[in-house]
Protein backbone atom coordinates (compact mmCIF):
# COMPACT_ATOMS: atom_id res chain seq x y z
CA UNK A 1 0.00 0.00 0.00
CA UNK A 2 1.24 3.75 -0.68
CA UNK A 3 1.53 6.16 1.89
CA UNK A 4 -2.03 7.95 0.88
CA UNK A 5 -3.42 3.92 0.98
CA UNK A 6 -2.58 3.68 4.40
CA UNK A 7 -3.82 7.79 5.44
CA UNK A 8 -6.93 7.01 3.93
CA UNK A 9 -7.24 3.36 5.51
CA UNK A 10 -6.43 4.69 9.23
CA UNK A 11 -8.82 7.27 9.07
CA UNK A 12 -11.75 4.32 7.43
CA UNK A 13 -10.67 2.24 10.22
CA UNK A 14 -11.13 4.00 13.03
CA UNK A 15 -14.65 5.34 11.21
CA UNK A 16 -16.40 2.96 9.31
CA UNK A 17 -18.67 3.37 7.65
CA UNK A 18 -17.93 7.24 6.98
CA UNK A 19 -19.59 9.70 4.73
CA UNK A 20 -17.26 9.77 0.92
CA UNK A 21 -16.46 13.94 0.89
CA UNK A 22 -16.10 13.80 4.90
CA UNK A 23 -13.74 10.86 4.23
CA UNK A 24 -11.67 13.00 1.40
CA UNK A 25 -11.72 16.25 3.10
CA UNK A 26 -10.23 14.43 6.16
CA UNK A 27 -7.48 12.67 3.71
CA UNK A 28 -6.32 16.15 2.45
CA UNK A 29 -5.55 14.87 -1.49
CA UNK A 30 -5.77 16.09 -4.47
CA UNK A 31 -8.54 15.29 -6.78
CA UNK A 32 -6.58 12.92 -8.80
CA UNK A 33 -4.51 11.02 -5.49
CA UNK A 34 -8.16 10.87 -3.99
CA UNK A 35 -9.58 9.16 -7.20
CA UNK A 36 -6.60 6.74 -7.38
CA UNK A 37 -6.55 6.08 -3.47
CA UNK A 38 -9.78 5.17 -3.52
CA UNK A 39 -10.06 2.87 -6.43
CA UNK A 40 -7.49 0.87 -5.45
CA UNK A 41 -8.76 0.33 -2.35
CA UNK A 42 -12.15 -0.73 -3.78
CA UNK A 43 -10.49 -3.02 -6.38
CA UNK A 44 -8.40 -4.96 -4.06
CA UNK A 45 -11.49 -5.58 -1.46
CA UNK A 46 -10.32 -3.44 1.36
CA UNK A 47 -13.05 -1.11 1.12
CA UNK A 48 -16.48 -0.59 -0.43
CA UNK A 49 -18.90 2.54 -1.60
CA UNK A 50 -22.33 2.22 -0.70
CA UNK A 51 -25.27 4.45 -1.74
CA UNK A 52 -28.03 5.24 0.53
CA UNK A 53 -30.67 7.42 0.72
CA UNK A 54 -28.27 9.75 3.23
CA UNK A 55 -25.60 9.86 0.78
CA UNK A 56 -22.23 7.97 -0.33
CA UNK A 57 -20.46 6.10 2.49
CA UNK A 58 -17.52 4.41 2.27
CA UNK A 59 -16.59 1.24 4.83
CA UNK A 60 -14.19 -1.08 5.63
CA UNK A 61 -14.14 -4.83 4.36
CA UNK A 62 -11.08 -6.35 4.89
CA UNK A 63 -8.50 -5.24 8.09
CA UNK A 64 -5.30 -6.35 7.22
CA UNK A 65 -4.17 -5.78 10.09
CA UNK A 66 -6.24 -8.11 12.06
CA UNK A 67 -6.28 -10.17 8.88
CA UNK A 68 -10.03 -10.21 9.11
CA UNK A 69 -12.79 -9.78 6.12
CA UNK A 70 -15.29 -8.02 7.47
CA UNK A 71 -17.44 -8.25 4.72
CA UNK A 72 -18.31 -11.43 3.04
CA UNK A 73 -18.11 -10.99 -1.07
CA UNK A 74 -19.13 -13.16 -3.72
CA UNK A 75 -17.65 -13.90 -7.25
CA UNK A 76 -18.13 -12.07 -10.24
CA UNK A 77 -18.03 -14.60 -12.26
CA UNK A 78 -18.83 -18.11 -12.45
CA UNK A 79 -21.89 -19.72 -10.92
CA UNK A 80 -20.79 -22.58 -9.48
CA UNK A 81 -17.98 -20.63 -7.85
CA UNK A 82 -20.49 -18.36 -6.65
CA UNK A 83 -21.66 -19.48 -3.21
CA UNK A 84 -22.51 -16.98 -2.04
CA UNK A 85 -24.64 -15.25 -4.81
CA UNK A 86 -28.15 -14.64 -4.42
CA UNK A 87 -28.50 -14.99 -8.40
CA UNK A 88 -28.39 -18.77 -8.96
Amino acid sequence: MTEEEKAVFAILKSNSPTELNDLKVQSGLSNKKWDKTIKVLTKHGIAKVSKTNDGLFVEVVYDAEQNVITEVRSFKYGHSLDKYSAKF
